[in-house]
């Protein structure tokens, strides 16, 4: 666990999802930088997986990274069922 935010990540596939654990510090998405930057240390191959996050209400959006993992954006997954997030990240393209 990261020191900026109760959080926790597992690995489906190819995808990195992460997950608020909603346990009453700063929610996940006011410290994204800092939560990837600590699971880059981590996670093999981190740049090219697919990145997805559970907010503190239980909605999945998409994180799109940089070719060196930082931060670029969220994007609109709306989902609160993984395996439908997961679909929907997986159909996701982003121009490099």
């Amino acid at each position: 666990m990261s020191h900026y935010q109760d959080y926790d990540y597992e690995l489906c596939g190819n995808t990195l999802v992460i997950y608020d654990l909603n346990k009453g510090s700063k929610p996940g998405s006011n410290t994204i930088d800092q939560i990837l930057k600590c699971l880059k240390s981590k996670i093999s191959s981190f740049a090219s997986r697919k990145i997805i996050y559970r907010d503190s209400t239980g909605v999945f959006d998409g994180i799109q990274v940089n070719q060196s993992g930082d931060f670029l954006d969220f994007y609109n997954l709306g989902e609160r069922v993984l395996d439908q997030a997961l679909n929907k990240a997986n159909r996701q393209n982003f121009a490099e």
